[in-house]
């Protein structure tokens, strides 16, 4: 165990996560859990059964779930495996796993309960296929495990089978490769043996489960693991598993024949090994071959360190059967396992991960170019007010320019530096009705540059975003839609069949006109998700992509919104409304909305602060402050989402207000941990809007007294305030939070109780067994 625990911290997989902190945190818990499993399993002490949900609470608060679920499963399965399932102490073993599982889910309760509700929140718990699928390894992969470089270069190697990106956390390296298949092919009766085996082989499984029709379909169907994607992460596990079996394999060479076997097994590996590398290199050599394939393999580099490795393994085992059997050394093993850890660094010691290899340096990111405009704004009288900023990058950027490190310091620049709060910083876990009202398309990008900020500046004002950051210059001076005009087309409780997972296409003539835009709302009922949904305007000889919408399915979201021009180009004499759909399942519309939409010039909108050759900061004239009043108050079942910044829609408005005089003042915004609070003034009654994501735990105060916080446009708050001077106060009271803090606090008083009473039980049991 001591030695897998040292191999373990040796494995390529810390290397390839070095920008993943919270990863490495939360994974290098597993093997101290495991031991005290094994000495629980070993000794039928509760105490020891303990400490392991004490090690488990720490991995939870390491702060990666996903690592926490996958170490914890197997855990569990390793105390089902090897626990004594006789009759005798079936009732303690079933005991002890209760307090076990107490003990954690109470420890954890504080953080547990409100990761738990923002899984609700966000609709992590019903995600696509896609999203599950998504990062997935493939099989084709797997001879990157013993030749890491196998595919060419870190970005593009010939086809799609990339060795950038994930290509060390397919890596596992022969340290841990050869002692793997060598234990599965001569030490499968050794009970300890076999199980690490399979655990392996159920990581590698899982980690490409994405990737293997039937596999796929049967692991989407298990919970907890089915919210997840990345399963590479699972990998960790292989190496681990496989680093336990090297150390099993060790412990075996006390036998002289066992020694010898090794040995031959490792120089049958690297003539193996030596026969793939003549065989690549001679299909490298063939006019099949690329230019490129034919350069890459002219040298060794591809395969030099697995050779190395190899040779080294066999010179390590040689010395060791020389030392142990000729001299009887009695520190021959400890000398061979020390000589294949120092082997494992050194395999593992050229390899990084780009594009991560270096550290965000906030301090210097914030006097650079692009960086230290963000200082400019918070100089600007007033900035205080609006605390939101959106970067406009598109996939191409994202990728093509230092990908999650550069964009994710960028974003990070700004909110601990500056405390803006970046409305579409990398977040996992994003509220569906976020994704859907502000256009962002994936957790990582916000919405590619021009479309959002043409279409979207209705939302984005109403969110309070009033600095616009474009990174790379992608923004265009197109007109800006800012509000809703009439209503062109509205049809209502439309049934589309399945169609058998064809495409189904519905369509309706409306009247539209040249050079304008319009937007389309659709309504849906709860149902799965569809493969496409979109609507466009198409006529004989007119099919144009600027009048397509295209809705992306979100867990949790209903109503869905798009934005489409009819361009410069004639339009025929009848044009109509499609609605195109690709389901296995029926979907139920329950109203469907084209209208007009008022847009104005680009330079009215949006106003350049900062324009130099990286990038242009604009300032979005219409942006709300954080508490802002509304104009006009709308129940929710009118809603347009293009006039979400000048109406504000409540879901089941009880009465509407006027609109506010001149006089009607906000001033005096205070920022709190928990908290905002700002002066109002009016001579009439008004409904203010605050401009964070409705939450529970999100309460409205005026003047100290709780009123009702109301869900404003589908995702914000908002508040009546009677006449006069008032104190505005929107404060955030989680009660899963004080609820969890207070079973954390039952389950260390239930530990120590339990600890307590472990010690006072072997006292007892000692005193029974000494000699009178």
């Amino acid at each position: 165990m001591g030695v897998g625990f040292v191999a373990t911290f040796c494995m390529s997989f810390y290397v390839a996560r070095l920008e993943h902190e919270n990863i490495i945190a939360a994974y290098v818990w597993l093997p101290l859990a495991l031991y005290f499993m094994q000495r629980y399993v070993s000794t039928n002490r509760r105490r020891e059964l303990l400490y392991v949900a004490i090690v488990l609470v720490v991995q939870f608060f390491a702060g990666f779930p996903q690592a926490f679920a996958y170490s914890g499963i197997f855990v569990f399965l390793y105390l089902l495996v090897f626990m004594d399932k006789s009759r005798q102490y079936l009732k303690r073993r079933v005991v002890d796993i209760a307090l076990f599982v107490s003990i954690f889910l109470l420890l954890t309760a504080i953080q547990l309960l409100p990761l738990a509700e923002v899984t609700l929140q966000t609709g992590r718990q019903g995600v696509t296929m896609e999203f599950f699928t998504s990062f997935s390894a493939s099989y084709k992969v797997l001879p990157m495990m013993l030749f890491p470089n196998l595919y060419n270069n870190w970005t593009q190697p010939f086809g799609v089978w990339q060795s950038g990106e994930m290509s060390l956390e397919v890596y596992a390296g022969a340290i841990v490769f050869v002692p793997f298949v060598y234990a599965a092919l001569f030490h499968m009766k050794d009970k300890k043996i076999r199980v690490f085996v399979v655990f392996g082989i159920l990581a590698i499984l899982y980690s490409m489960a994405g990737t293997i029709p039937g596999l796929r379909d049967i692991v989407y169907r298990i919970p907890i693991l089915n919210s997840f994607r990345c399963a590479t992460r699972a990998l960790f596990l292989y190496e681990f598993f496989a680093a336990v079996v090297f150390a099993l394999v060790l412990m075996k060479l006390t036998d002289r024949k066992e020694a010898k076997r090794l040995f031959l097994f490792s120089l049958a590996m690297l003539g193996i090994a030596a026969a793939l590398v003549v065989m690549a290199k001679g299909i490298a050599s063939t006019a099949m071959a690329s230019e490129e394939m034919r350069v890459f393999y002219s040298g060794m580099g591809a395969f030099s360190r697995p050779l190395i490795f190899m040779v080294c393994l066999s010179a390590a085992l040689a010395a060791y059967c020389y030392i142990k059997f000729l001299y009887r050394a009695r520190h021959g093993l400890a000398v061979v396992a020390c000589a294949l850890c120092a082997l494992n660094i050194l395999d593992i010691s050229g390899y990084k991960a780009p594009p991560f290899d270096q550290k965000f340096d906030y301090e210097e990111a914030t006097v650079s170019p692009g960086f230290s405009e963000i200082g400019f704004i918070k100089q600007i009288p007033g900035s205080e007010d609006y605390r939101s900023i959106a970067i406009l990058q598109d996939w191409a950027d994202y990728w093509d320019h230092g990908g999650v490190r550069t964009s994710v310091g960028f974003r990070n620049s700004y909110n601990l530096y500056h405390q803006f709060q970046t409305i579409n910083s990398y977040a996992t876990f994003r509220p569906a009705q976020v994704v859907q009202y502000l256009g962002i398309e994936d957790s990582q990008v916000l919405f590619g540059g021009n479309k959002a900020v043409h279409a979207n500046n209705p939302q984005l004002s109403s969110a309070s975003a009033k600095y616009i950051v474009d990174p790379y210059r992608r923004v265009t001076g197109e007109d800006v839609i800012v509000g809703a005009g009439v209503t062109v087309e509205q049809v209502e409780n439309v049934n589309i069949p399945a169609n058998g997972g064809a495409v189904n296409v519905q369509q309706w003539p409306v009247s539209v006109e040249k050079g304008k835009y319009y937007c389309v709302e659709v309504e849906l009922e709860q149902g799965e998700a569809w493969q496409m949904l979109f609507c466009d305007l198409y006529g004989e000889g007119y099919d144009s992509p600027e009048a397509e919408a295209m809705f992306a399915w979100t867990s949790g979201t209903t109503r869905y919104t798009g934005a489409m021009s009819t361009g410069e180009a004639s339009l025929p004499e009848k044009v109509y409304l499609r609605l195109a759909s690709q389901s296995g399942a029926d979907i139920r519309v329950k109203s469907l909305v084209l209208y007009e939409a008022e847009s104005v010039p680009f330079d009215s909108v949006y106003k350049p602060l900062v324009d130099n050759e990286q990038t242009v900061i604009y300032e979005n004239v219409n942006a709300r402050p954080v508490i802002n009043i509304a104009r006009s108050v709308e129940d929710m079942e009118r809603f347009r989402a293009a006039s979400v910044n000048t109406v504000s829609y409540v879901e089941n408005l009880p009465y509407a207000v006027e609109p506010p005089g001149e006089d009607v003042r906000v001033g005096e915004i205070v920022y709190q941990n928990n908290s905002v609070t700002a002066k109002v003034s009016s001579e009439t009654e008004v409904f203010v809007n605050h401009t964070q994501m409705m939450y529970p735990g999100w309460n409205a105060y005026v003047d100290g007294e709780k009123v009702e916080n109301y869900l404003v446009n589908g995702i914000m708050q908002g508040a009546y305030v009677p006449a006069g001077e008032h104190i505005v106060e929107f404060r955030f009271e989680p009660k899963s939070l004080y609820i969890g803090a207070v079973l954390t606090v039952v389950g260390i008083i239930l530990l120590i109780f339990l600890l307590r009473r472990e010690k006072r039980l072997r006292r007892s049991e000692s005193c029974d067994i000494t000699p009178k």
